[in-house]
């Protein structure tokens, strides 16, 4: 059409009009007459290239006969129009140019352009067809491409898989990609920059030797071929858990002669959550026998029973639920000589009056070379004679010089290098001796009166000491005996009651104590006396009458006599007729005082024996300082209980006289509670019995003794699970479990003590019987060294447990429990299977510290359940089968009971299940802690958060409930502060009288079981801190948090830095030259030396418009070979002590992204935090970067259980409710930072 149009007006303005052209040619053509047309193209300009605000145009050269018009081209005039106006336009400078750029154009904007001729006159001629085209922009943002995240090869590598899309013109913005620019930077300093040329619509590629179990930042831009690069699209990802990686060697920090005490890093980075560690060693490089499987919040550990001046190899290696990671090179400690054991056969093997002779044989434990024993006796401890000291090769010894008739203990230890060890002891005697002299009265004093049958004499007045006893001794005179009590008579006396030959008496007729020397004494009285019976004497017979000195040791006598009378006569003899009155007034007076006291005694026991039960005697009852110990210790009291022990009334009181209202409404519950102190709970706690209320009847039998953990818990006979009997042994019914109702179903649960090892088989056969399809686990197999539980499954393939096969068919493992499926099976029965859900969370003793880990728990057991419901019941044990086991139990029957009935009664349940099973709810804290689950639960709700639902969650926080009266938050915050959720360990090194004065705040103090120990020796120093650990989300330990360093502390605070291989500070205080008992604890230039340390500042800068960061240098003077050490103090600017938070959470959001970016750098090392407390401040760091930490993994917020958590070793973190709020305005804020919560997603 176009060519026709043109033609069309070349003809008609061909036309001679006269002076005038023709309508529409006077633009165009020359000359007054209108008769020559001006030169022009009818092609449009093509566009050879084009910029952001350029395009490069060519067109073809203009001549007559190609196109239209008359005359010559002096240049081109290229114009750029838009909207009908040119907004650019360019002239050639010579006639031959055929293209051109025109520049000054708007970028990414479309145009037309065109080309006008320039004639040898200057005039324009007809404007060429336009030619439309956009100029170049800079690209678009990529369009969020797929990621995909998985681990590779052995677990011990990840990758990412990203899938882009959408690659088009609308996003390079010109003529295409030159390339696509990738980076990633890795949570633990892993980072790489991509660049690819080829980028088609939609791309797969893969990054590769990636960490697992870590955060990754994704960083995507697009550059087009103008080499416009277009704006980063940020991803965050994680990657999937794997094994962890090679471990460093550990490090022996201490050594026995039977041990060597371990301390190892976790590994970082650690590949997922660690569940366990496993040391293995033995005593050759290639010769690991032995293994050790560790709980992952250990970082040390005492292998024992190693053999002395022994080389050991050493290797760790932790493990996910993934898998186990690669053992760790070989350390090599050897353990050193110790100090012996007891020698042994320590035996008296001859003595004498004066001397003791002995043998003994080496120790059985030698711990080392013996180099010597030692020996030294004495008398009571007392009276410590000189030590007698032996070479290794002598077994034997004589102790001289020693008192006759005495007790000696005789200790006797060996040596090594080491020094001495432990003593074994001897008690005997030396013989006993007698007087060689014997004092007695003159025979003209000694009698005093005589009768038919009896001889009264005056008894000597000697004492010869203590251990002296005095004998009277009468002969019948004969012919054969005429001569003296010599050696061979007195080794023939005998009591007088054993003399049958009367004719031959000779005989002891007395024994007499101290007290009665000096006093008359009748012989033949027919009376006994220290056992010995003082016959009559026969009328007209003659008789010798002797006195002596006895002394009894060890069944040793020795004994002398001197004659007190010879040839005496008994006859009548009125001579001192008041003797014999005396002597019958004293004896009377006796009878009497005796009488008495009889009396009494029997009025006495009638009136306490009128108490008590009349067919038993009551037993000595355990003291309440004696059984609350073994409560609190976690052991069940070991009292041995009476035949009738369920009848002793009178010693506890029993259920029937307990009147309780405990009736708690779950929208009441948080009123209840604030009434509810610790000191009611545990008024009402202590009204439960501690004594059976039941018979039990079988478990006290002799034969199912051994079948119980402790004495003082039993199966009751009325709710035992009776197990059929076994061939030929009648008692194999027993079996210590219980059932136990749970809400609204009788006999749901068993309650059972954990297997023994010698009851494992009967507890698979009261699986096997009772049809269990559920097993609930709430110990550990040992705990704190001490054996918890028999493990009665195999860890792989199958296992015989009595009549019951076992196979393990699977294991999963997660956090804090692991579930694992079995297979059980009898003769040619059928298969069962039952599932274990094995709870590892609780710790040695007390309570779970997290209860919403707890509560998850019982929500996997009650999905199962319901699975397998109308099977058996299911089985709960812990070791005693009534602490743990009670709470479980009791928290599941709640949680249903609130749900059905709006209203919970702890009490009544305890009393219920204790009349089922004694003890159940076995401590004050377990019945605490079920409290604080209940109100936790029901009051608070779930407080866990997924990021897309966090905005709705934030706008309900403000929401005031009508019968509390208090918000959300306000709620929140307030049952955390009614809870008890610090450590019950103790805090004696902290108020012990050398670590006092290092406690800026005297209440603001670590338990032991949760400080930083110091171990780098100083003069005067002591291994005590003012700090406590607190756990980060997926590491333990992972803060120390301690107060601002006194001027006597910052020695102490360099130590721990060192000690424990921190490589950060935070500082959340300000420095402040005015309190001088903030110490400022570095140089303010060059170096300084703090005890064994030297500390350089290297650098010091301003981060953001709140942070100043200083670089260290630390060097521990004594380890010269020892590489310096880098560290670095970060101090948040602007927050005052006196204010509850900072000015704005974006100044502590850029602390911990300057943080973050250093731990990535120096290793994820534990971080050191402070302030001027070691509490206002540092909580609510500790606090937000674990919310954080949690939200970037599990895409979840749970600011309440968080807070709950870092509170554990610290009580006094997060101390008002401004600061718990702050908390969630944290984590607000972080999330603004994105355009979407999308990019929280894995």
């Amino acid at each position: 059409m176009q060519p026709f149009m043109s033609l069309l007006r070349k003809f008609i303005c061909s036309i001679p009009t006269g002076y005038r052209c023709p309508s529409g040619c006077q633009n165009y053509w020359k000359g007054y007459r209108c008769h020559q047309e001006r030169p022009h193209i009818t092609r449009a300009p093509t566009v050879s290239s084009r910029t952001v605000h350029s395009v490069t145009l060519a067109w073809d050269s203009w001549s007559p006969e190609r196109y239209p018009g008359v005359g010559s081209v002096n240049s081109y005039n290229i114009s750029a129009w838009k909207d009908g106006s040119i907004r650019s336009s360019n002239k050639t400078t010579s006639a031959s140019t055929t293209s051109m750029t025109i520049g000054h154009l708007a970028g990414y904007t479309d145009y037309n352009f065109t080309v006008t001729i320039v004639d040898e006159e200057g005039h324009n001629g007809q404007q060429s067809p336009s030619v439309t085209k956009r100029t170049c922009g800079v690209p678009e943002l990529v369009p969020p491409p797929t990621v995909v995240s998985d681990v590779t090869g052995q677990k011990t590598t990840a990758q990412i898989n990203i899938t882009t899309k959408d690659m088009t013109e609308a996003v390079h913005r010109c003529d295409g990609f030159s390339q696509l620019k990738l980076s990633y930077e890795g949570e633990y300093g892993d980072n790489q920059t991509v660049e690819m040329t080829d980028v088609p619509v939609s791309k797969d590629f893969t990054i590769d030797k990636l960490i697992p179990y870590s955060n990754y930042t994704i960083n995507i831009s697009a550059v087009n071929n103008l080499n416009l690069e277009g704006p980063m699209l940020k991803m965050y990802t994680f990657t999937p858990e794997g094994v962890p990686p090679k471990m460093t060697p550990p490090e022996d920090v201490n050594r026995s002669h039977n041990s060597i005490d371990l301390r190892w890093e976790a590994p970082r980075p650690p590949g997922g959550i660690i569940i366990e560690y496993n040391i293995s060693y033995g005593m050759g490089e290639y010769n690991w026998e032995n293994s050790l499987k560790l709980n992952a919040n250990t970082s040390w550990e005492s292998v024992g029973n190693l053999k002395y001046n022994t080389k050991y190899w050493f290797r760790i290696r932790a493990s996910t639920k993934t898998g186990d990671g690669e053992y760790s090179d070989a350390l090599q400690a050897r353990t050193v000589e110790g100090k012996p054991g007891p020698p042994t056969n320590f035996t008296n093997t001859s003595r004498s009056d004066t001397y003791l002779e002995f043998s003994w044989d080496e120790p059985v434990i030698r711990n080392g070379e013996m180099t010597g024993y030692k020996i030294k006796c004495s008398v009571d401890d007392k009276n410590m004679p000189e030590e007698v000291t032996m070479s290794a090769r002598k077994y034997d010894v004589r102790i001289n010089k020693l008192m006759s008739g005495t007790r000696y203990l005789c200790r006797l230890m060996a040596k090594t290098s080491a020094g001495y060890g432990d003593s074994s002891q001897v008690i005997t005697w030396t013989k006993p001796a007698v007087p060689n002299d014997i004092e007695v009265t003159p025979v003209s004093q000694s009698i005093l009166q005589r009768t038919i049958s009896s001889i009264t004499v005056k008894l000597p007045v000697k004492h010869y000491g203590e251990m002296y006893k005095y004998r009277i001794v009468v002969e019948k005179e004969s012919k054969e005996n005429a001569s003296d009590l010599n050696d061979s008579k007195i080794h023939r006396l005998v009591s007088c009651q054993s003399v049958t030959d009367t004719d031959q008496l000779l005989c002891v007729a007395a024994e007499l104590g101290t007290d009665d020397l000096g006093r008359p004494f009748t012989v033949g009285d027919n009376k006994t006396y220290g056992g010995y019976y003082n016959r009559p004497l026969e009328e007209g017979k003659s008789y010798n009458i002797y006195f002596g000195p006895v002394q009894t040791v060890d069944g040793i006598t020795a004994q002398a006599y001197a004659a007190l009378v010879k040839g005496v006569i008994p006859q009548k003899d009125d001579k001192n007729p008041d003797i014999a009155g005396a002597v019958g007034g004293v004896v009377a007076a006796v009878l009497v005082v005796a009488g008495l006291a009889i009396a009494v005694w029997v009025y006495m026991r009638r009136q306490r024996l009128g108490r008590q039960n009349p067919d038993s005697a009551p037993e000595p009852r355990m003291s309440l300082m004696e059984l609350e110990k073994r409560v609190k210790d976690n052991e069940p009291s070991e009292r041995p209980l009476s035949e009738n022990s369920y009848m002793d009334n009178f010693l506890e009181p029993l259920y029937g006289n307990v009147e309780q209202g405990t009736d708690i409404p779950v929208g009441e519950i948080f009123a209840i509670m604030k009434t509810k102190s610790r000191d009611t709970l545990k008024a009402e706690y202590e009204k439960f019995p501690t004594v059976f209320t039941a018979k039990c009847t079988v478990g006290q039998k002799p034969e199912n003794h051994t079948k119980n953990r402790f004495k003082n818990i039993m199966a009751y006979d009325h709710s035992r699970i009776a197990l059929t009997p076994l061939p030929d042994d009648p008692h194999s019914d027993y079996i210590n479990a219980n059932y136990i109702d749970s809400y609204k179903k009788s006999k749901a649960f068993i309650a059972a003590q954990g297997p023994k090892p010698n009851t494992v088989n009967d507890f698979w056969r009261m699986i096997w019987q009772e049809h269990t399809p559920l097993i609930v686990m709430v110990t550990n197999l040992a705990e704190n060294g001490k054996a918890k539980c028999a493990k009665y499954w195999p860890d792989k393939g199958s296992e015989r447990f009595g009549i019951v096969s076992v196979t393990l068919k699977k294991k999963e493992t997660h956090p804090d429990f692991t579930v694992r499926t079995l297979l059980m099976s009898v003769s040619n029965s059928p298969t069962k299977t039952v599932r274990q859900f094995h709870f590892t969370g609780w710790p040695d003793h007390g309570v779970p510290v997290d209860a919403s880990a707890l509560v998850r728990f019982r929500e996997e057991v009650k999905s199962y359940q319901r699975k397998v419901e109308g099977r058996g019941p299911t089985i709960v044990h812990c070791s005693a089968g009534v602490g743990r086991t009670g709470t479980f139990i009791a928290l599941d029957y709640l949680l249903d009971q609130a749900e059905v009935e709006g209203k919970i009664n702890i009490f009544n349940l305890v009393q219920q299940m204790r009349g089922s099973r004694p003890m159940m709810i076995q401590t004050e804290e377990q019945y605490y802690f079920v409290h604080d689950v209940m109100l936790e639960e029901l009051f608070c709700g779930t407080t866990t958060i997924p990021v897309q639902e966090l905005q709705p969650y934030l706008h309900r926080l403000d929401q005031v409930d009508s019968k509390s009266g208090l918000s959300k938050l306000e709620g929140e915050f307030a049952v955390l502060q009614y809870m008890f959720v610090g450590s019950d360990d103790t805090n004696k090194a902290a108020l012990d009288p050398a670590n006092v004065n290092k406690n800026r705040v005297r209440n603001i103090t670590p338990a032991n079981g949760c400080r930083p120990y110091l171990s780098t020796p100083v003069d005067g120093g002591t291994d005590y801190i003012n700090a406590v650990f607190i756990d980060g989300y997926r590491q333990g330990d992972a803060y120390i948090v301690t107060q601002m360093p006194l001027p006597d502390t910052v020695v102490d605070f360099w130590r721990m830095m060192y000690d424990h291989n921190s490589a950060t500070i935070v500082m959340m205080n300000e420095g402040t030259k005015m309190d001088k008992t903030a110490a400022v604890y570095w140089p303010e230039s060059g170096s300084a030396t703090y005890g064994p340390f030297t500390v350089e500042v290297l650098s010091t800068y301003k981060s953001g418009d709140s942070c100043i960061v200083k670089e260290f240098e630390l060097k521990n003077i004594k380890r010269t070979k020892e590489e310096p050490r880098k560290i670095r103090q970060f101090q948040l600017q602007g927050w005052k002590t006196s204010d509850p938070t900072p000015s704005s959470t974006e100044e502590l959001l850029e602390l911990l992204d300057e943080v973050q970016r250093w731990q990535q750098q120096s290793g994820n090392t534990t971080i050191t935090v402070h302030c001027m407390n070691g509490a206002h401040q540092s909580g609510v760091f500790c606090a937000v970067s674990r919310i954080l930490e949690k939200m970037k993994v599990e895409q979840q917020v749970d600011v309440f259980h968080t807070v709950k958590a870092v509170r554990i070793n610290r009580p006094q973190f997060i101390d008002s409710l401004a600061q718990y709020k702050f908390c969630y305005t944290a984590v607000e804020e972080y999330a603004r930072r994105f355009d979407t919560y999308a990019n929280f997603q894995i």
